[in-house]
């Protein structure tokens, strides 16, 4: 039997071959002439071809159509790490026919990867991906990746510092790093946005966050999201390492703000500042968590003082609304909540009086 159906305006023919599904274009618009036409003139021949065996379907490997997709992605700023994800899926179906790739089969797959599951969503774009270009090329009836989901967003791990293991920690750096540290603490930039930053991204009063700095880009990119192109109002606390690092980089006659201290170019990623972290670690004495918790803690020190709303906090930070950071720092400032000053008149002077009990 064969069906006619219409995609995006244009006619489709539908049937099964070795109990396999087939659709196919017609390359004709979806009108009642031309699915009259299809129905007198092309069934007819290609019944014909099903019946006789003449028809035979051609499938073909995920790993060529994975390899489709990465020429589609070719000119992506995340490139390399979507040539990471798809080398992974290759290994797993890339000698596999892709119409005998079941949904069972990717939802395994995916549950062997020990990440988080907003890093599993990352795979499953690359898998519609592929399998869209299967579908695009009348491979597959239709993307069952479609109907495949991971778990809900799971909050980032925060560890914060405490006011006391942050005097601990700025005390046992010095130089560079330790301007790095004042900084990224005082404004809760992301590691790469602070190693992208230039001279120009900072006047009397801000800093525009513009770039970033990526372990998959050899040049500075724009950040995570459009919407994390941004500016930070700078403290006062943050003052003094930046105007000290800004003396550095002009002796160094670097445009950046932090530049290699052996090559003098800007760092192409946080890996150098990893080995001095974990040095600075041991000699403060405090437990060790990621460097990337100097964020984490910026975001709980200012919603801890109450002089900021959560709002605020967000847009510093980079996100376009409160929900996640709500959703990540909720816990660290759930104490918070009900100190609050009970003299407050949340509607001018108050109306009325109440007697006092005898």
């Amino acid at each position: 039997m064969i069906y006619l159906r219409s995609r995006e305006g244009k006619l489709y023919v539908r049937f099964f071959i070795d109990g396999k599904e087939v659709s196919k274009s017609l390359k004709l618009e979806d009108t009642k002439a031309n699915r009259t036409f299809a129905k007198k003139h092309i069934f007819p021949e290609l019944e014909r071809k099903i019946y006789s065996g003449e028809y035979k379907r051609v499938a073909k490997t995920l790993a060529y159509y994975s390899e489709k997709y990465l020429s589609l992605k070719a000119n992506a700023k995340s490139y390399p790490e979507i040539m990471r994800r798809v080398e992974a899926i290759n290994e797993a179906f890339g000698n596999k026919r892709i119409d005998t790739i079941t949904k069972l089969s990717i939802k395994e797959r995916l549950n062997s990867f020990k990440i988080k599951n907003i890093s599993k969503k990352n795979y499953l774009v690359a898998l519609k991906g592929i399998f869209g270009v299967a579908y695009d090329d009348e491979a597959l009836a239709k993307n069952i990746v479609n109907d495949i989901s991971v778990g809900a967003y799971e909050p980032v791990e925060a560890e914060p510092f405490s006011e006391d293991e942050v005097k601990h920690i700025l005390d046992a750096s010095e130089g560079e790093f330790k301007n790095y540290l004042g900084i990224a603490l005082n404004t809760g930039m992301r590691t790469g946005e602070i190693l992208g930053l230039m001279l120009s991204d900072i006047d009397e009063t801000t800093i525009s966050v513009k770039r970033a700095v990526s372990r998959n880009s050899k040049e500075p990119t724009t950040p995570k999201t459009q919407k994390s192109i941004r500016k930070i109002p700078i403290l006062e606390a943050c003052m003094p390492y930046l105007q000290d690092q800004i003396r550095i980089a002009m002796q160094k006659k670097s445009l950046y703000l932090f530049s290699s201290e052996t090559t003098g170019t800007h760092y192409s990623d946080a890996t150098a500042l990893k080995t001095k972290w974990k040095r600075v670690i041991t000699r403060s004495k405090v437990r060790y968590r990621k460097l990337y918790n100097t964020r984490h803690t910026f975001a709980t020190a200012m919603l801890r003082s109450g002089q900021v709303s959560v709002l605020t906090v967000a847009k510093m930070l980079g996100h376009s609304n409160s929900k996640m950071v709500l959703t990540t720092y909720g816990g660290f400032i759930a104490s918070e909540e009900l100190r609050i000053d009970r003299s407050i008149k949340l509607y001018g002077t108050n109306h009325g009086t109440v007697e006092k009990m005898a």
